[in-house]
């Protein structure tokens, strides 16, 4: 499912997915985001999470499949 960056909040009442992907060409609306997805999960006391950090060719795809 693809979401705006406005459309998160009301998403993340509903429930989380198993996997959100942040991407695009605003640096800071992916930060507000990833805060934003962190805060819901630790206010519902959940506490594993993995997070990577792909930039082109240095993508680690053997550890993103790996958490998987």
């Amino acid at each position: 499912m693809r979401l705006a960056p406005y459309q998160l909040a009301t998403h993340l009442q509903k429930g989380f997915a198993p996997l959100y992907i942040l991407y695009g060409p605003e640096d800071f609306l992916a930060d507000e985001s990833a805060q934003l997805i962190r805060q819901r999960f630790l206010a519902q006391e959940h506490a594993e999470r993995v997070s990577f950090s792909c930039d082109g060719a240095a993508t680690p795809w053997e550890g993103i499949q790996r958490a998987l």
